[in-house]
């Protein structure tokens, strides 16, 4: 296995030299160290108070490959991974980040072994990388390079003008920056970014055949997508949301149907309210159409002693107090029901596209 410092030289190879694309959110750059990066260190090489691209460009190879062992392989504890990880990942986390560790920890989880996806690599992280390679020996390697690729794909699909870094070293769609010399197709071999041999005159003539023409793909539709979003594919999206849309009304909507006892006893309950309010509209009737009758049943509710009306009391109000609460209750846990039954309420993890590698390991061990 390379060195760190091997990695380190490869991957600053790899980058090549100063370029300050407007495309690019890296900004200017010099040895894959970014403008940002450099403001972050306090790295004013040219000693004039500032951090501008001037420093950027001054910046030497061995600074920045010191740069990456210290700040983006030991500083982020890609040493603590296991060996065969490490030259893919400290790669990854050069190029984006502690989205290299979140894409890992995605895979840890996809291969059934639960880690919180935070960006961090620590003991839990640490761990669950250990026994990610003892459960996957012969597919952890390769499934995090694909989950790599899709990243780039996924991110060219969002952001329209990294889409012009989206090209393997064969010429499909891959990696981003290859306008840094970046080639990160993500085929998990070390030597991804070597420079192609000298080879005979036939295969130098198919390598220009292939950029001209494509190697079986549409060259005209890939390159026009660069400059247009795919309208078929834009309807596409409209559909699905609108599916969704559609799915989720119908969960919002959707009642359970309540057993015969639950339906019978709900209906004894909705009875008293109207008919105290009957009742005493049908006083009034009287009172009016039979003073004497009316003022005989007056008489007798005098009689009443006041202890028992305090109890009415209290009976009446905890009865409607707790009809009120189980309705409140009841409503909540509709509203619950619900959200967990709709499929565009639910929180989901980013999902890359079909992992090869992980379906492989997912048809071997169930």
């Amino acid at each position: 296995m390379p060195t760190v410092r091997e990695i380190a030289e490869e991957i600053v190879r790899c980058e090549g030299g100063y370029v300050n694309d407007p495309d690019d959110p890296g900004g200017a750059t010099n040895h894959g160290v970014t403008i940002h990066t450099m403001h972050r260190l306090g790295l004013d090489l040219d000693g004039d108070g500032r951090v501008t691209a001037d420093d950027v460009k001054v910046l030497s190879r061995d600074t920045a490959i010191n740069i990456f062992i210290d700040h983006y392989f030991h500083g982020p504890r890609i040493d603590a991974l296991p060996e065969p990880l490490r030259a893919s990942v400290f790669d990854m986390y050069v190029n984006a980040g502690s989205h290299a560790v979140r894409i890992l920890q995605r895979v840890f989880n996809q291969i059934r072994i639960d880690v919180k996806v935070d960006g961090v690599i620590g003991p839990q992280t640490i761990a669950a990388a250990e026994r990610a390679f003892q459960a996957a020996p012969d597919h952890l390697v390769d499934a995090y390079g694909i989950a790599r690729r899709n990243y780039y794909y996924d991110l060219a699909d969002r952001r329209v003008a990294s889409r012009k870094y989206a090209r393997r070293r064969d010429g499909g769609k891959g990696g981003l920056d290859t306008s840094r010399g970046r080639v990160h197709c993500a085929e998990v071999s070390f030597d991804r970014c070597a420079a192609p041999s000298a080879g005979s005159v036939m295969g130098l003539v198919g390598r220009l055949m292939t950029m001209i023409f494509g190697d079986g793909r549409n060259v005209i539709a890939e390159t026009a997508e660069v400059f247009r979003v795919n309208a078929e594919q834009a309807d596409q999206r409209a559909s699905d949301v609108t599916k969704a849309t559609l799915a989720q009304f119908a969960a919002e909507f959707a009642r359970p149907r309540k057993g015969m006892f639950d339906r019978m006893i709900d209906g004894i309950n909705r009875l008293p309210r109207p008919m105290l309010a009957l009742d005493t509209i049908a006083l009034f009737v009287t009172a009016m159409f039979d003073p004497v009758w009316f003022a005989s049943r007056m008489e007798g509710v005098a009689l009443v002693p006041e202890p028992l009306w305090w109890l009415m009391g209290a009976i009446v109000s905890f009865y409607f107090g707790v009809r009120h609460q189980a309705k409140g209750q009841e409503f909540q846990r509709s509203v619950a029901q619900t959200l967990s039954a709709s499929e565009v309420l639910k929180p989901k993890e980013p999902q890359a596209p079909d992992n090869s590698a992980l379906a492989d390991w997912e048809a071997k061990n169930g």
